[in-house]
């Protein structure tokens, strides 16, 4: 298999040797205006399946694309949005922390605790 800007090299060089394009063509098997495009239009490539054959160039494959945001993933699950939701951090183990801090903690009702983990982390909630 070759890619196509090898074979843009090639017909480049044979249309220097071979001054007409439906003469460079007939040696690749194409025609001449996809010759000329292949060579002069940057960033074209050939789509159709027996053209790409005659030239060498690998199969192109559909591939379904996601409804949510519109390109095709290797992943079965949507990828586009993933980093833009803040992350969640792990709790505060109350064994990772002093006696003095525990027992603090643990003198505080479920509400107290609720607001003093707004204060300090209100992205959480």
């Amino acid at each position: 298999m070759r890619d196509i800007d090898s074979i843009r090299r090639e017909l480049e060089k044979a249309h220097q040797g071979l001054p007409s394009w439906p003469k460079v063509s007939a040696k690749y098997g194409i025609t001449p205006a996809m010759a000329w495009r292949i060579v002069n239009e940057d960033g074209y490539e050939p789509k159709r399946a027996d053209i790409r054959v005659k030239l060498d160039l690998p199969a192109l494959a559909e591939v379904p694309v996601c409804r949510k945001c519109g390109h095709a993933h290797v992943t079965k699950r949507c990828t586009a949005h993933r980093n833009s939701r803040p992350k969640r951090q792990p709790p505060i183990r109350i064994a990772d922390c002093t006696p003095e801090e525990r027992a603090e903690v643990l003198a505080l009702t479920p509400e107290q605790r609720r607001r003093r983990l707004l204060q300090i982390m209100p992205e959480w909630f």
